[in-house]
């Protein structure tokens, strides 16, 4: 934790900011085993900032912002795959499309590596913590959600042995072929702009 703690000040850091809280990235952090030389992908609406906050952290980090990209990237590259915000996560959890994303992010996870949906309940279009739990809880692993200020946090473990592209489709192609996915998300929560 020293590393990080010489470097986490405001003043310390000669990038921009990031749009996410210091707490939410110490938890993003530490609460996943990252540290320098560890890859991280942000994926979802955003900007560079956290991408490059991250580099000066010495962690490679890399960001990918429509759905589109998630399909070119290569597979078990990635320690930690944050989505904040993606494109097919703005209607139902439930939908093929995000559902898709999901499994599509979860290939670039490596073994025994973590894919977050970090939810910001301040953007107009954000999900209940109980949405993102049930849209987690479809794939294999070990699930884990917390709140952090604004951000609700929901966390799968994958498993110490690599599932492939096609391995983690299986899970989704299932569900919707037998129709046990009603489209019971919640309604994204609407919320007033400031």
């Amino acid at each position: 934790m020293s590393w990080f703690s010489s470097m986490f000040r405001r003043a310390a850091c000669p990038v921009p900011w990031p749009s996410v809280p210091r707490p939410v990235i110490r938890d993003l952090l530490f609460s996943h085993g990252i540290s320098p030389g560890s890859r991280v992908l942000d994926a979802g609406s955003g900007d560079d900032r956290l991408v490059h906050y991250l580099g000066f952290l010495g962690i490679a980090a890399e960001r990918v912002c429509l759905d589109a990209d998630i399909s070119g990237l290569p597979e078990h590259e990635y320690d930690l795959v944050i989505a904040r915000q993606l494109d097919s996560y703005r209607k139902s959890l439930d939908s093929l499309a995000s559902l898709t994303a999901t499994a599509g992010l979860l290939a670039t996870v490596r073994p025994g590596g973590f894919l977050v949906l970090a939810n910001d309940s301040r953007v107009q279009e954000s999900h209940r913590a109980a949405c993102l739990r049930r849209h987690l809880s479809l794939f294999p692993g070990a699930c884990r959600a917390w709140r952090r200020g604004r951000f609700d946090l929901n966390s799968l473990k994958t498993a110490s042995h690599g599932r492939d592209r096609s391995d983690w489709q299986t899970f989704i192609r299932e569900p919707a072929q037998a129709s046990l996915l009603p489209q019971r998300c919640c309604p994204p929560v609407q919320r007033r702009a400031a």
